[in-house]
């Protein structure tokens, strides 16, 4: 996960404001399958996140499939169930301020 920091300059009346805002990514991550691997039969997506999560959903090409609210966060496909081709696994996470975070990758399923 890489993080960023900017710089930013706010005039108010005249007064300088010199400040520290955060560009850092969204806080979720997933770490199995690969962005753009090929999968096929079982496959675990794994999910790392930061922060309070209470909750991660998982979504293949927008239905959600299943949920976990444990680390480590993780979801098992069956894509012998899926015609083979390009998909969309999107992971989000609740977190318990109320605030949600998602990321997306493709893969492509091929049994």
């Amino acid at each position: 996960m890489e993080f960023r920091r900017g710089f930013f300059l706010l005039v108010v009346g005249g007064l300088f404001l010199l400040g520290c805002g955060s560009t850092d990514p969204d806080p979720i991550s997933i770490i199995f399958p690969g962005n753009g691997s090929t999968v096929s039969g079982f496959i675990t997506i794994k999910v790392e996140t930061s922060g309070n999560v209470t909750e991660v959903h998982f979504y293949i090409d927008g239905s959600e499939y299943g949920s976990d609210n444990g680390t480590p966060y993780e979801f098992e496909w069956d894509t012998r169930h899926e015609t083979n081709g390009s998909y969309r696994i999107k992971a989000e996470a609740d977190y318990s301020s109320g605030e949600k975070r998602a990321t997306e990758i493709t893969v492509t399923v091929q049994n």
